[in-house]
């Protein structure tokens, strides 16, 4: 498996630390990509990263989400503006350059366009060759946004690396608060459930008798996108992720009441089709999902094959499980690849109460987490 040896760093002290010795260990030249959003974690990574010091450029790509081209005349959300100010006077402190890409997320049939308008965020290998780090930072990028964004840096790093003796090294960032992800509440959501481009099954009308099987990664509040999903699909067997090991030990036990009416009245479900994942792990979840796959492909073998819907409804960390394990399996020189995909209901906004958060201090609780995903410690015999 291709992150069957990883690095991940758990936790804002171990991050420091590793970000630290990183950057002193040699010149480094970052690209920073995050989301500008209202989420209270928008700046922790990159006030993180960019105010340790190091040799090197210290660029950065800020995206702002606009509902519609009209939008972008109308006045910033405070908080928006808020995050958009702390980025640029940090980048000033840091000698960084930024731009700002603003991304128009739903069509004028009022479609959701935002997967789409991911793949133009970066246009070719030529927007970061000239940089030794690619750091995405998805603490306020939507689902729709970075797995795309994700997909195709992969492909344009991965190339880049085979083909050069010099090798970019691509780095997600998150900060995670499982409270504070329950402060956040969808506020209207799309009619229906899509693929996310480029992770979409292929070939769907020679395969449209193939039997389907649905993995879902759970969270909490996500009845209605996991309702469309499913009606979406029609899973002969469907598998559920809950987060196990977890900071609340009794959070997989909490999602299951939760989805107890969706799950346990349908013929698909069976309680042995239950994964535990490590709620702080997603290389764990990506190799949990690409083996659940494998298994799946090999049983449906002599009934002529199957197709493999993944949905990730919980934390943006194993949102990046899932994720690492469909971009795995659409690489392979084999039939998966056109038979698994990533299928999602994107929500239109949310509504965030702010100062509940703050007298619950929740806001305290936030931690970064990091993930190496390709570069150098995948190239051990240059």
């Amino acid at each position: 498996m291709r992150w069957n040896d990883y690095i991940l760093t758990k936790g804002t002290n171990q991050c420091n630390q590793f970000w630290e010795e990183y950057l002193a260990a040699g010149n480094r030249d970052i690209f920073y990509i995050l989301g500008i959003g209202f989420d209270p974690r928008t700046t922790d990574g990159i006030s993180t990263i960019y105010s340790l010091g190091g040799n090197g450029k210290r660029d950065a790509l800020l995206l702002r989400y606009y509902q519609s081209d009209d939008e972008k005349s109308q006045p910033s959300d405070k908080r928006v503006q808020q995050h958009e100010d702390e980025v640029k006077s940090l980048l000033t402190k840091a000698d960084g350059t930024f731009s700002i890409k603003p991304l128009v997320v739903r069509s004028g049939e009022d479609r959701s366009i935002a997967s789409i308008r991911a793949y133009e965020i970066v246009d070719d290998i030529n927007t970061i060759k000239e940089y030794s780090d690619v750091v995405v930072d998805i603490s306020a990028m939507p689902r729709a946004i970075f797995m795309p964004l994700l997909n195709k840096l992969l492909a344009l790093i991965d190339d880049f690396n085979v083909a050069s003796q010099a090798k970019i090294n691509l780095h997600v960032i998150v900060s995670e608060n499982f409270k504070l992800d329950n402060k956040i509440e969808d506020d209207g959501k799309e009619q229906s459930a899509e693929f996310i481009h480029g992770l979409g099954i292929q070939n769907t009308a020679n395969t449209q008798d193939f039997k389907e099987v649905w993995v879902a990664v759970l969270g909490e509040k996500q009845m209605d996108q996991f309702s469309k999903i499913k009606s979406s699909i029609n899973p002969v067997s469907t598998c559920i992720v809950l987060p196990f090991p977890s900071n609340n030990l009794r959070r997989g036990d909490d999602l299951m009441v939760y989805y107890k009416d969706g799950l346990l009245n349908d013929d698909d479900f069976d309680v042995k089709n239950i994964i535990y994942g490590d709620e702080q792990n997603p290389f764990q979840v990506y190799r949990l999902i690409k083996k659940t796959i494998d298994r799946y492909f090999e049983s449906f073998q002599l009934l002529g094959g199957c197709k493999v819907v993944v949905s990730a409804l919980s934390s943006k960390l194993l949102t990046i499980g899932a994720f690492l394990a469909i971009f795995e399996a659409k690489g392979l020189e084999s039939i998966q690849k056109l038979r698994v995909g990533i299928k999602h209901v994107e929500s239109i906004s949310h509504k965030f109460d702010e100062d509940s958060a703050k007298q619950e201090g929740v806001l305290t609780m936030n931690e970064l987490f990091h993930l190496w995903i390709a570069g150098d410690p995948y190239f051990p015999n240059d």
